[in-house]
């Protein structure tokens, strides 16, 4: 079993660095008599439109986040708080963590830790293909250049609302309420 689990490891570890905008990781969950898997997609602007396109009646949180973000670290129990809560009312949640490509090993280990038994088996999990930097933010239309920013669409694809951290605490309660909103 060990064995096995290492050569998953390694193979994710080899393989990331050259990981194309669509592709996904998927590896399952550990312990092994757990059949779910875990399913990180690799996305560009595109890809994440993409996703977005595919929830067309839906409304859209997107989470932008990293591991190495305190702030984004703390805000992210609450988007799966929300799937879990809101999703059978309409809500997709996306997170789109912005790590480097070849840090996608600590993003799958957050996420375990983060997901597990918490019931948002429907949340969408991506990493970002620019890394973290100005591209990415450009990309992704991060206006402030800050971490974590969430985005919320309306069940017709369009922008309702973002929020921006500019190095602040973003609060967990107005994105809340415009979730909330959005779903009437």
């Amino acid at each position: 079993m060990r064995l096995l689990l290492g050569a998953a490891l390694a193979w994710l570890l080899a393989g990331c660095g050259g990981r194309q905008p669509g592709e996904t990781h998927k590896l399952a969950e550990r312990p092994a008599s757990a059949a779910k898997e875990l399913a990180i997609r690799t996305v560009d602007a595109a890809g994440l439109a993409s996703e977005v396109r595919e929830s067309r009646g839906r409304v859209v949180l997107v989470d932008f986040w990293a591991t190495w973000c305190q702030p984004c670290l703390k805000l992210f129990p609450h988007a799966v708080d929300l799937e879990r809560r809101f999703g059978p009312k309409g809500l997709t949640v996306i997170t789109v963590s912005l790590d480097e490509p070849n840090n996608a090993a600590a993003v799958e280990r957050f996420l375990r830790r983060q997901l597990a038994g918490k019931g948002a088996e429907s949340l969408r999990t991506c990493l970002g293909s620019y890394g973290v930097g100005s591209e990415a933010f450009t990309a992704f239309d991060i206006s402030d250049g800050a971490l974590p920013h969430v985005k919320i669409f309306g069940r017709d694809g369009r922008l309702l609302r973002s929020f921006a951290s500019g190095g602040e605490a973003i609060d967990p309660r107005k994105i809340e309420a415009a979730v909330t909103q959005a779903l009437k």
